[in-house]
């Protein structure tokens, strides 16, 4: 769990296990064959972060892309990304510009695009021998989205250790404090964390 958590810290991401052998993923490879049609650099940099830390995008960040259609459409097939793959927090903070996207934002959807392709063959890694002892961890930020001053919730839920589940999510009111922040946090964690119980 330890190493886990550390590499999470310097990665803003999970370590990925390779695929088992004869498995080849499909979707990733075909979105980016549409994306490296305008952007060749996306198969010669490959990039070992998800997305740049600290990273604050904000709307009105950068100048408008001319015809942001295509890029739009790329926000969108990655929001279906396999459930075994831990990359959407990065798609969830990109497709909340999808409707007016800036030389900013697709910056930053090219990082998550090179991230993928050189991840391809990896995936979240669930053993057969983990326990089914749950453990929960759970933050917020309070008024760090920098459109809205609205407060982020997130948790990760994992079994044995085994990630199985995780969420970040924008509220939709401004909390009074920190700890009205943090106090809505654990009451969303909690209402998973009382589903995923039921199932074991």
């Amino acid at each position: 769990m330890t190493e886990e958590l550390e590499a999470f810290r310097r990665t803003n991401t999970w370590d990925l296990a390779p695929l088992p052998f004869g498995v080849k993923p499909k979707y990733i490879p075909d979105i980016l064959e549409r994306a490296t049609l305008s952007d060749p650099s996306i198969a010669t940099t490959l990039l070992s972060t998800l997305m740049e830390m600290n990273l604050k995008l904000c709307h009105d960040d950068g100048d408008p892309l001319s015809q942001p259609t295509r890029d739009q459409k790329l926000v969108g097939a990655l929001v279906y990304l396999p459930a075994t793959r831990s990359d959407r927090y990065a798609v969830h903070i990109l497709s909340q510009f999808v409707s007016s996207l800036t030389f900013i934002h697709y910056a930053a959807l090219i990082w998550v695009l090179r991230y993928l392709r050189g991840t391809i063959t990896q995936s979240l890694f669930f053993p057969s021998d983990s326990s089914l002892s749950l453990h929960v961890y759970y933050d917020a930020g309070w008024a760090d989205d920098a459109d809205t001053r609205h407060s982020t919730t997130g948790f990760f839920i994992f079994l044995g250790s085994s990630l199985i589940s995780w969420r970040s999510k924008n509220k939709a009111v401004a909390s009074r404090s920190s700890t009205e922040s943090k106090y809505r946090a654990l009451a969303n964690t909690t209402v998973e964390l009382k589903w995923l119980h039921t199932l074991l």
